[in-house]
């Protein structure tokens, strides 16, 4: 076998066993942002404006039921609803001096600071109509 070949079935056991553990906790300024798989969360200024609260007390950003979509966002946080009906864009949600994390089992997670962030996701190109691409 090969020095390639061996480096590519590393690779292929490392994808079958890997666990995601690392966590991000660095300071986002207003206007930058992260991408956690088809989710991005963009830090905005506190009178973003966004719609009700969201009563699904898990606080999952991205709607379904698979594992692709487990974007939990977890402490001291309020999750609202977009003001938007545009399906690119997700909630708004507004973490508290206790800070909050963002969770998936397949990508690393986020801690974030007191502030307000905008969720928004990759969109379908594809598609024949405006959607969001699922993980």
């Amino acid at each position: 076998m090969n020095e390639v070949q061996t480096i590519l079935n590393e690779l292929k056991q490392s994808a079958k066993t890997n666990v995601v553990t690392d966590t991000w906790a660095g300071e986002l300024a207003i206007g930058y942002h992260i991408r956690q798989g088809d989710v991005q969360v963009e830090r905005v200024e506190d009178s973003f404006a966004h719609g009700d609260i969201m009563s699904d007390s898990r606080q999952q950003l991205a709607p379904g039921d698979s594992v692709g979509s487990r974007h939990i966002v977890e402490g001291d946080v309020t999750v609202f609803a977009p003001k938007s009906t545009d399906p690119i864009d997700g909630p708004v949600f507004k973490v508290g001096s206790n800070g909050a994390e963002l969770t998936h089992p397949e990508h690393r997670n986020f801690m974030f600071k007191e502030g307000t962030y905008r969720c928004t996701f990759q969109q379908d190109f594809l598609a024949e109509e405006k959607r969001r691409l699922q993980d």
